[in-house]
């Protein structure tokens, strides 16, 4: 397997000339209910973006829609290149996941765990393969206890790894720093930069600013379903990004 510094190595894009994500006039209801309302989003090959907002905000519901695990009510979205409702199957290879609780089998072994989305993803490993992925996340000493015994933060870690098994273009990544500690937290920032250094492109949903900040080279807000703010990350932008996006946050509870 192709690596960067312990890390896999990003797949170029499917369609070299498309954006990673192209989004046109989104919606999405549940019921009667409006989540997302006219999203319009292009993500650049190669690029890094957090997205920021409050709880109900609709940010797992967009990253679900982009990772075809929810149909859009209206509007489009292509991943790669593909559209997500008319080639799902290509947009989804396109992307690795990690959710804010990843799923694992919990009496398959950690090192199974890995071989087994490894083959799904038509990507099959070798041991040594399964032990360096493993070793990235200091997950190589318990290769072979149940997955069901981690620690949340160790399968948070696992699930990690599943993310960027099979080289995926994109990485999707919803609220990947809840259950880590900070050492882990600093190996998945240093995993990330890594993969986009190679030209992978990464969407990160995340309440963690100063993380989110540092593995990004774009911040954008959802607020009540509307993308309110886009703006690049900048060395010394953090402060000012953090004071206002908590301003617009006290305005919601006045």
């Amino acid at each position: 397997m192709d690596r960067v510094q312990g890390s896999p190595r990003a797949k170029a894009t499917p369609r070299d000339a498309e954006p990673a994500v192209e989004i046109r006039e989104l919606v999405k209801h549940y019921g009667a209910t409006p989540v997302l309302r006219g999203i319009n989003l292009t993500i650049a090959a190669g690029t890094s973006v957090a997205l920021f907002g409050p709880n109900g905000a609709g940010k797992s519901t967009l990253l679900n829609l982009i990772a075809t695990l929810a149909r859009p009510t209206s509007g489009t979205i292509r991943v790669c290149g593909y559209d997500s409702v008319k080639e799902g199957p290509r947009a989804r290879g396109c992307a690795g996941m990690l959710s804010h609780a990843p799923w694992v089998y919990d009496r398959m072994s950690v090192r199974d765990n890995v071989r087994f989305f490894a083959k799904l993803r038509g990507k099959p490993l070798s041991d040594g393969e399964i032990l360096d992925a493993l070793a990235d996340m200091d997950l190589d000493n318990v290769a072979d206890a149940d997955a069901g015994t981690l620690s949340r933060g160790m399968k948070q870690r696992l699930g990690i790894v599943r993310a960027f098994l099979g080289t995926p273009a994109l990485l999707l990544m919803d609220e990947p720093f809840t259950g880590l500690d900070r050492k882990s937290a600093g190996l998945l920032c240093d995993h990330m930069v890594r993969f986009r250094e190679a030209g992978g492109t990464i969407l990160t949903v995340t309440h963690a600013i100063s993380e989110g900040w540092r593995i990004a080279d774009r911040a954008l807000v959802l607020h009540r379903g509307r993308l309110v703010q886009d703006v690049p990350v900048t060395p010394d932008g953090l402060e000012s990004f953090a004071a206002q996006y908590d301003d617009r946050m006290r305005g919601e509870d006045d």
